[in-house]
C-alpha cells in the first residue's frame, strides 16, 4: 500500500494494519514523488517513520529559484533509478538515503545543466549544496 504525505501532513494518520510504502510530495503540482521507504503498521500500535535524510540549497537572499532541480538517485552501475523533481522551489526535499546526481534547469526551455555528478547521501544527514 502507498501512503503520500503533502508538506503539513505530518501528523498521526489512522490506517488499517500492512505495510506501507511512503512517498513525500512537496507540493501538489510543481513536484514529483519523493519515496521515503516503507513501515510496517500493527494492529493497535502507532508506527513511527524517521523523515530526517534529504537535501537543501542556500542561496543569497533574493534569488528566485530556478524552473527546476531534479535529484535522480543512482544504482551501482552508476543508472538512474528513481528521479525527484522541485520546480520554482529551493526545497528542503526529504530523499531516501543513496547516491545522488543534481540537475538544474533555471529557466522553462532553458538548458538542464548537472551541477553535482555524484554525492553520498547517507541516512540521517541533511545536505546543504552552496549556489
Amino acid at each position: 500500500m502507498v501512503f503520500k504525505a503533502s508538506n503539513f501532513e505530518f501528523k498521526p494518520q489512522i490506517v488499517p494494519p500492512g505495510e506501507y510504502q511512503l512517498i513525500y510530495r512537496q507540493t501538489k503540482h510543481g513536484a514529483t514523488d519523493s519515496p521515503l521507504g516503507s513501515v510496517m503498521v500493527k494492529e493497535g500500535e502507532l508506527a513511527q517513520f524517521s523523515v530526517n535524510t534529504g537535501v537543501g540549497f542556500s542561496y543569497a537572499d533574493g534569488t528566485e529559484p530556478p524552473y527546476m532541480v531534479e535529484f535522480s538517485r543512482l544504482n551501482q552501475a552508476g543508472e538512474v533509478e528513481v528521479s525527484v523533481q522541485l520546480k520554482k522551489s529551493w526545497g528542503p526535499i526529504p530523499l531516501q538515503a543513496g547516491t545522488y546526481k543534481v540537475d538544474y534547469q533555471e529557466v522553462r526551455k532553458g538548458p538542464v545543466i548537472t551541477i553535482v555528478d555524484s554525492f553520498d547521501l547517507p541516512a540521517g544527514v541533511f545536505v546543504e549544496i552552496e549556489m
